[in-house]
């Protein structure tokens, strides 16, 4: 095995996506912390094309730049492929760049779930807060000065401004700001994109800044396969870059960041996880934690496409023939046009029933509309608009596993959508609200009808199959290593894992449930809050081993104190001959006076 080290780290850090990068800038604030980065993504300036916001599509076809993982379909969802970012940045420098923060319920449900007011809405909301820098001003509930550029979608087109009165009509609240406590409503996106046109990546707000920094080391290409574990003590990591195998070792803590499929993945590699399952997949069990895997929840959408009347409301043609060259010219000399425009310009979030105590389902509306086919599709040859429905929270849990003890083997993945009765009403309600809206009266100028892929879905059995057909995952998923209250919980409310020492999870597999519309924010918002604890937890640390310090170099001075007293009990000076003198039988101590000699 090649030693690729230079001594030891305090901390190592597995991901450079939302939570590493953050994690990464925030350790190696103090100079006298030796931070090392590890992320399997090549290139430690991360893509060109992540800095353009319309340049996904692009990269999401690269396997380079995006891993794809096979998702066993279940009994009721899509047999599918999950896309997650392969580069510095992760997923945050190929996704649709939407801002989903969660609202005050939406977290102090997290603190419930967890047993810890440290989930809480006032923890999180100020967290989030530090993140931000809002191109539309700073407020109680939104931050200005943070790392995180943030600008509101607009000034909305004709098309949108229509698709908000179709909102009003169907009685849907006006919402101008995406970050209000309650985010019930419909409004603008909020997009992680600065006011060039340029997307903020978790990379360049984070790490950009920090990596010329000495105590930061920043290895790119280097796939992690599994903590390296001691008398019960995580000490390093194992892995390889190309052919090479490489192990670094850590004083401090291993945290991994490497998401909600990977981060189970290396830790059943390291032999820790559910005892039977490492045995089915032929892994040595070093720890038992039986939930680390399970419990794996995803959202769950379904893209509908709306033909329209006009070309001049969509942006179908965008990106094709002469037009693609002079938007592409326009985004270089201003940073505008569609080029530098978010997944969507709306976002809303509504209850599927009355009866709801918080928003269950989240629909998003873009001008542009895609072909509904497996995998990455091309825009439609016609005119259309995209409406997409979400169903937030679900109740259906699957689980992601090593499926050997070969590291090149994918994981084994079954996100089980759908499977609870709730989560298939919330599914058909998504699809009836996002009809109810594009017929409003305020787009029938602008909207001809559902194409023919999804208008046939008639009964709620009908949207059923149409979900197991074209459902995919929303790229949300959590809690394969979840924190919690219960010993089970692989993790505690501080995100250490529970029967390991100095070893930390931070990323979208902490959360029992998904805190938000989306995992970006609420990710980034936990890194925050981990360094918090990470430090806290370090200084405690430091604390101890100097009170222990004390405490032995106190013990030894007696000791030695003592060793001189009794040296000096030994060596008693001589005693002056008018002053009484003890005899050897008169001290018990004495060694006994010789036998007379007897007489000639």
């Amino acid at each position: 095995m090649t030693e690729a080290q230079a001594g030891e780290f305090d901390y190592i850090i597995v991901g450079a996506g939302a939570a590493g990068s953050v994690l990464a800038e925030r350790l190696s604030a103090d100079p006298e912390t030796r931070v090392l980065l590890l992320e399997e993504g090549k290139g430690a300036g991360g893509h060109w094309a992540s800095s353009v916001p319309g340049a996904s599509g692009w990269l999401l076809r690269d396997p380079s730049r995006v891993y794809r993982y096979q998702v066993e379909p279940g009994a009721r969802g899509p047999a599918e492929r999950w896309l997650r970012g392969r580069m510095p940045g992760g997923t945050s420098a190929v996704g649709a760049m939407l801002w989903l923060r969660g609202g005050a319920a939406d977290w102090a449900r997290m603190a419930q779930v967890t047993g810890s007011e440290d989930w809480d809405w006032p923890e999180m909301s100020g967290a989030l807060r530090r993140l931000e820098h809002h191109a539309f001003g700073g407020s109680e509930l939104r931050g200005r000065g943070g790392p995180v550029s943030l600008r509101l979608a607009g000034p909305l087109r004709p098309l949108m401004q229509a698709v908000m009165t179709a909102g009003a009509e169907s009685g849907w609240r006006q919402r101008e700001d995406p970050n209000e406590a309650d985010p019930e409503g419909l409004g603008p996106a909020a997009w992680t994109i600065d006011d060039k046109g340029r997307r903020v990546t978790a990379w360049t707000a984070f790490v950009r800044g920090a990596k010329d920094r000495q105590n930061l080391r920043i290895e790119t290409g280097v796939r992690v396969d599994r903590v390296l574990v001691d008398e019960g003590r995580a000490y390093g990591i194992e892995g390889r870059r190309g052919s090479a195998q490489l192990l670094f070792r850590c004083r401090g803590e291993v945290i991994l960041c490497a998401g909600a499929v990977i981060t189970p993945k290396i830790l059943m590699l390291s032999g820790i996880g559910d005892g039977m399952a490492l045995r089915r997949a032929g892994i040595e069990t070093r720890h038992h934690s039986p939930n680390i895997g399970r419990g794996l929840r995803d959202q769950m959408m379904l893209v509908t496409n709306w033909r329209l009347r006009h070309w001049r409301d969509s942006d179908n043609r965008a990106y094709s023939g002469g037009r693609l060259w002079v938007n592409a010219l326009r985004y270089l000399l201003s940073g505008s046009g569609v080029m530098s425009q978010g997944g969507a310009e709306l976002v809303g979030f509504l209850s599927s029933h009355k009866a709801a105590e918080r928003p269950d389902i989240m629909i998003t509306a873009a001008a542009h509309s895609h072909e509904v086919v497996p995998g990455i599709s091309g825009l439609e040859t016609e005119p259309g608009m995209r409406l997409t429905g979400h169903a937030l929270r679900p109740e259906s849990s699957g689980y992601v596993f090593a499926d050997g003890p070969d590291p090149d083997m994918a994981p084994r993945i079954e996100a089980n959508h759908l499977a609870t009765e709730r989560d298939r009403a919330r599914a058909i309600a998504a699809l009836r609200r996002l009809r109810e809206l594009a017929r409003r009266p305020a787009l029938s100028e602008f909207v001809e009808g559902e194409t023919v892929i999804s208008a046939w879905a008639k009964s709620d059995d009908d949207i059923l199959d149409l979900y197991r057909r074209y459902g995919r995952s929303a790229g949300h998923a959590v809690g394969s290593c979840a924190m919690g209250p219960d010993d089970l919980d692989p993790l505690d409310s501080r995100l250490r894992l529970r029967g390991i020492e100095r070893l930390r999870v931070c990323d979208a597999s902490i959360f029992p449930e998904v805190p938000a519309g989306g995992t970006l924010a609420p990710v980034m918002a936990a890194a925050l809050r981990a360094a918090e604890f990470i430090l806290a937890d370090a200084a405690e640390r430091d604390g101890e081993a100097e009170e222990d310090a004390e405490l032995k170099a106190t013990s030894e001075t007696e000791d030695e104190a003592g060793e001189v007293a009794a040296e000096a009990a030994v060596a008693q000076p001589e005693t002056p001959d008018d002053s009484p003198t003890e005899t050897p039988a008169d001290s018990a101590e004495a060694p006994s006076a010789p036998a007379p000699r007897p007489a000639a």
